[in-house]
């Protein structure tokens, strides 16, 4: 992941976030385009391969959501948290 797309603040500026996915069996993370709505706050965006049918994601497109920074696999990412207050 880029620099930019972590320490972009700019209100509704695009970046990747990470959505955990859930019933994997293992701790598994799906990157995900989202608009930034605020410091710590993005709307997640819906692509072509979403199919709730085939994964089932912690939180879904078009909802609000707060993130925070954390190191998925040694690298910073924007991870979802929770839905934003």
């Amino acid at each position: 992941m880029s620099a930019d797309q972590v320490s972009s603040t700019e209100n509704d500026a695009s970046v990747v976030v990470y959505v955990r996915l859930l019933d994997e069996g293992v701790a598994a993370w799906r990157p995900v385009r989202a608009l930034r709505k605020g410091s710590n706050v993005v709307m997640l965006q819906s692509s072509d391969d979403y199919d709730p049918g085939d994964e089932v994601w912690e939180f879904v497109p078009g909802q609000l959501v707060a993130v925070e920074e954390r190191r998925l696999d040694g690298e910073p990412a924007l991870v979802v948290t929770q839905l934003a207050a």
